[in-house]
């Protein structure tokens, strides 16, 4: 459907303006020449509305972005999960930051832990909006889930204050992993990360960490491949301007009108996300979208989502720690994982064979954030130091990133796939 100007014109001109009562009825009764003055005024306030209307949906970086967000009418009513009641615990660490976990004790299968990508909340894996998220599916076959929000989760309770990727997988991690098993007295847990978490859970293995019987690792690993656009944000540096920039100081908000942010740094990141290109066939205009693409990259695909998760997806993101961003702008440059100086800390020699325990790795065939090529490098170069016996790979075509947890069809194509490899290495017994 199109309206060109001709066609406004001639819909203008057909709008007459009959006042029943009032001062304007009187004018038009004793002076009906006035009539065509008082169309005149209106038609040229309907103009006024009409073309600002237009402008502010389509007016570009210069559009008041306000009037995207999903308003609370647009997202569906609140589910109950069919999961057990979650219990909370939240774990102070040093310097003022915080871990949380979330724990639904789904039956006796063991421990599992799900963590998400950099700055999404791990409620995420629970979201209400499609049929059956991963911790229903867990819980229905007898785990006992603990979501973990490490310190660059907005649910952690930690502020938005500088630290490095190292730190998530030194002290977070080991911290996470002591706790549940304590918790829970198992010997040992599975894990099941995504993005950030996946790297920095592997990273925290080759340091040392032990507990852990199996990972099921996501998009992310020890040799990120991304796309052009991430290649010219390291390349510019990015991250030194932002972090010079007193509008954004340590961080943002992704979500519009977020608590760390005012209407004016708002506008700020809104002009910087509309000139950020995104993939053909992926243009949106709610500015959450806008702005996961032009930070992170396609975090998913907007195929596999229904419309009530893409309403929702303000409250799966919150505030963006800038600090941690150089660490990985360095990973993505050097192409393997770096400490936050740059030097080869974790892949050394009689660090490697840590690594030797089951991990399946996953990722979307149309994941541009990090190409499928990054779970295929480290699934090759673990097989070759370590031995093929431990590892494997699987890519979803049609999936993109994190759309292969909240999904509108990732129950029936993801969590089967998920499910059958954490059954491959069930617990021992005690």
């Amino acid at each position: 459907l199109t309206l060109n100007l001709e066609d406004l014109l001639w819909q203008g001109s057909s709008v007459k303006i009959t006042p029943a009562h009032g001062l304007l009825a009187d004018l038009v009764n004793h002076f009906p020449v006035a009539r065509g003055a008082i169309e005149v005024v209106y038609m040229g306030k309907f103009a006024g509305f009409f073309g600002g209307t237009l402008f502010q949906s389509y007016g570009g970086l210069l559009a008041d972005m306000n009037n995207f967000p999903a308003q609370p009418d647009q997202r569906p009513p609140a589910r109950p999960l069919k999961a057990p009641q979650p219990v909370l615990h939240s774990l102070p660490l040093a310097d003022d930051f915080f871990i949380k976990l979330t724990r639904y004790q789904g039956g006796n299968l063991g421990p599992v832990i799900l963590a998400p990508g950099f700055t999404v909340r791990a409620s995420s894996f629970a979201i209400d909006t499609v049929d059956c998220n991963l911790v229903e599916a867990l819980c229905a076959a007898g785990y006992d889930v603990w979501l973990f929000d490490y310190r660059a989760s907005p649910d952690s309770g930690s502020p938005i204050k500088a630290f490095t990727i190292d730190d998530i997988a030194t002290i977070d991690w080991p911290a996470a992993t002591q706790f549940v098993l304590q918790q829970t007295g198992a010997r040992d847990l599975q894990v099941l990360a995504h993005c950030v978490g996946s790297m920095t859970l592997l990273m925290a293995l080759l340091k040392g960490m032990t507990g852990v019987r199996s990972v099921i690792s996501s998009a992310l690993t020890l040799h990120p491949v991304t796309n052009w656009l991430s290649y010219l944000k390291v390349d510019s540096n990015l991250v030194q301007l932002l972090d010079n920039m007193n509008t954004f100081s340590d961080g943002f908000d992704i979500v519009p009108g977020g608590s760390q942010t005012d209407e004016q740094t708002d506008h700020a990141i809104d002009v910087v996300a509309w000139n950020v290109p995104v993939p053909v066939g992926e243009e949106c205009k709610n500015p959450v979208c806008r702005r996961v693409f032009s930070i992170f990259g396609p975090s998913y695909t907007h195929a596999q989502l229904n419309n009530g998760t893409h309403n929702a997806l303000l409250e799966m993101f919150g505030p963006v720690a800038i600090p941690p961003f150089a660490q990985l702008a360095t990973i993505i440059d050097h192409g393997v994982v770096v400490d936050a100086d740059g030097a080869d800390s974790y892949l050394l020699p009689h660090q490697i064979g840590r690594l030797a325990l089951p991990i399946s790795f996953i990722t979307g065939g149309l994941n541009q954030i990090f190409d499928p090529e990054t779970i295929a490098r480290t699934y090759h170069w673990l097989k070759s130091q370590n031995g093929p016996a431990h590892y494997d790979q699987h890519v979803f075509d049609r999936y993109a990133h994190m759309d292969l947890f909240i999904g509108r069809d990732a129950a029936r194509d993801v969590f089967p796939h998920l499910l059958e490899r954490l059954a491959r290495h069930p617990a021992s017994s005690p």
